[in-house]
């Protein structure tokens, strides 16, 4: 699968990002028409927006909280997005991915089942930039945002160029509670 222009790949990030901080009303009215925007609308995708997450049974089985349910759902509908996703539990828990989209998936070559409860760093290889590391650290510690353009590494070791963008996403009393991260592939 060729990875998306640099263009529409920004655009992607902002609008992914968007639809994770949005209420679940606003991402009800934002996803639908996104993913047709990116040609990945289906029949399954629209019935599972109109009925929400309480309809949704995730193949790895019931998560802790409603929240956490909730974004594994916003994940799995965005399982065809022009960017990988990957959404992980909080830092002082080392940040376990807990949920990946497809296109994540397809990028780096490893399966749910290997991204399943890691730490993203699992990516980061020899020619992962310090300064990018440092920066994302920098950001998970002051729990903000933040985008980097690094080399991270696929499962059989090749390594690749990306742009992450990482957003801090609060649960319902304002404690960051889990992060999303959007990467797209860039070249050079």
């Amino acid at each position: 699968m060729p990875g998306p222009d640099l263009g529409t790949a920004v655009s992607s990030q902002s609008d992914i990002i968007e639809l994770y901080t949005a209420d679940l009303r606003g991402f009800r009215a934002a996803v639908g028409p996104l993913l047709a925007g990116w040609g990945v609308a289906t029949p399954a995708r629209r019935d599972a927006i109109a009925a929400g997450p309480a309809m949704f049974h995730p193949p790895d089985g019931p998560h802790a909280s409603a929240r956490t349910h909730e974004l594994c759902w916003r994940t799995w509908l965005l399982d065809a997005a022009p960017a990988g996703i990957t959404l992980c539990g909080p830092a002082y828990q080392d940040t376990p991915i807990i949920a990946t989209n497809r296109t994540l998936r397809r990028l780096t070559g490893y399966t749910d089942a290997q991204l399943h409860g890691r730490n993203p760093r699992l990516l980061q290889g020899p020619a992962t930039e310090a300064a990018a590391v440092t920066r994302l650290r920098e950001a998970i510690a002051i729990w903000s945002p933040v985008t980097v353009s690094l080399t991270n590494h696929r499962a059989d070791g090749t390594p690749y160029r990306s742009r992450l963008a990482l957003q801090p996403l609060a649960d319902d009393t304002g404690e960051i509670a889990h992060w999303v991260a959007v990467q797209t592939p860039v070249d050079g």
